[in-house]
């Protein structure tokens, strides 16, 4: 756990108590917690495109996504506004300011015990699977988790502004890297310390007058969660009350920096030794695909009109939300609250079905373009490794990091 996070855990901590004591009374500070935690959330707007409401206390929520693809997320409380604009260009845009004259503002502890609060009545009815609706969710925990309290906000934090970044770790896409499917695999990260560090273990491979060039290859996810785009490795842990972290995106520029930041032990994402490689990773934590548990391999089965022997076969269910059958078949899936599942083939033919209670089968019914009807099953082939089949400690090495 880093020095940054735990301090700030500390002092957060310690204004929740003090305003329980003093607005609520020390008879019942419990009940006036989960009356806090419970308020309800007014929506003004909630559609795909855009998600717009306030809370009790008057926290004001926005988020949306523009024709030309980029998205806003807007939040006001109080006395202060904060903005993020995510653009197609690969540039972050990062704002915060006071609503009374529009001069900048700081990130405080009071504003992480607000954001905090936000946080876990969000998470209760936010669906990452609505674009809107993780943008929202995603900048309020990068608030949470990763801005430094009282510095103010840069206002361009960008992968492909290289005026101060090392260019040579940076990759032809300056996007993300995907890869979940790589979980439970080894694969190389990279990054570059200045002099004044050690490469960690003996993993250096090259260097220069002002620093030295990395590789070190690594378990991806496991107990470190290397590679995970996130401060936290345990999302039921004690640190993380709100639940609200549970989003697990794995890309190569995150295992970059968490490689970076054990071998530096760097507490810092503005300041710190390995601020180049946050940049460059922050992208994927607003953007990347949540790695998600369906993906894998199933053992597929179908009967048209349950007049012909049932059909085998193996369904491969990729992160991006393609598939592909061993027929050689293809199309693009979703999955509605964990309950329901959609496959879309390219034929036309669309399958519907509902998942066990376990999530590891499936079963449903079928309609195809004509209009023809039949039944379908699928089961979860053990062997196919998901994050959901990953441990999860409680210790955090990676977070000495913060990174997004």
């Amino acid at each position: 756990m880093s020095q940054r996070v735990t301090a700030r855990l500390i002092y957060t901590i310690s204004i929740v108590f003090c305003f329980f004591a003093v607005v609520v009374g020390w008879s019942q500070p419990a009940a006036a917690a989960n009356n806090l935690a419970t308020n309800a959330l007014n929506f003004s707007v909630k559609t795909e495109g855009m998600i717009s409401g306030q809370t009790k206390s008057g926290i004001q929520f926005y988020s949306e996504k523009k024709d030309d693809g980029s998205f806003e997320v807007y939040i006001k409380l109080k006395l202060k506004a904060f903005k993020t604009i995510l653009r197609p260009d690969d540039l972050v845009r990062l704002d915060a300011w006071f609503v009374k004259n529009g001069k900048p503002a700081k990130l405080t502890h009071l504003d992480v015990l607000s954001l905090s609060i936000l946080s876990r009545q969000l998470g209760k009815v936010l669906d990452e699977n609505i674009e809107v609706e993780d943008k929202l969710s995603r900048f309020v925990s990068f608030l949470i988790e990763f801005y430094p309290v009282d510095e103010y906000f840069d206002n361009n934090f960008a992968a492909t502004d290289t005026s101060h970044i090392n260019k040579r770790i940076i990759t032809e896409s300056s996007q993300w890297t995907d890869i979940c499917d790589q979980i439970g695999k080894k694969l190389v990260g990279k990054y570059d310390v200045t002099n004044d560090y050690e490469c960690y273990g003996n993993s250096q491979t090259g260097e220069s007058s002002s620093e030295k060039s990395c590789e070190e290859k690594v378990e991806i996810g496991g107990e470190d969660c290397f590679g995970r785009c996130s401060s936290r490795c345990n999302d039921n842990d004690p640190y993380n009350p709100y639940g609200f972290f549970k989003n697990n995106r794995y890309t190569q520029e995150c295992l970059n920096h968490d490689l970076c930041a054990r071998a530096t032990g760097e507490t810092s994402m503005r300041k710190g030794p390995c601020h180049d490689e946050f940049v460059i990773a922050a992208w994927g934590y607003f953007m990347a695909p949540v790695c998600s548990p369906f993906a894998g391999t199933w053992n597929f089965s179908f009967d048209w009109d349950g007049d012909e022997p049932l059909t085998t076969t193996a369904l491969t269910l990729h992160n991006d939300k393609t598939f592909k059958t061993g027929d050689e078949h293809t199309g693009t899936w979703g999955v509605s609250f964990s309950i329901f599942m959609k496959l879309y083939f390219s034929n036309g033919t669309i399958y519907t079905g509902v998942f066990n209670s376990s999530k590891t089968s499936i079963s449903g019914t079928m309609v195809d373009s004509a209009g023809i009807m039949g039944t379908w099953s699928a089961t979860k082939n053990v062997d196919t490794a998901s994050i959901s089949d990953q441990k999860k400690s409680s210790i955090i090495p990676i977070s000495v990091s913060g990174h997004p």
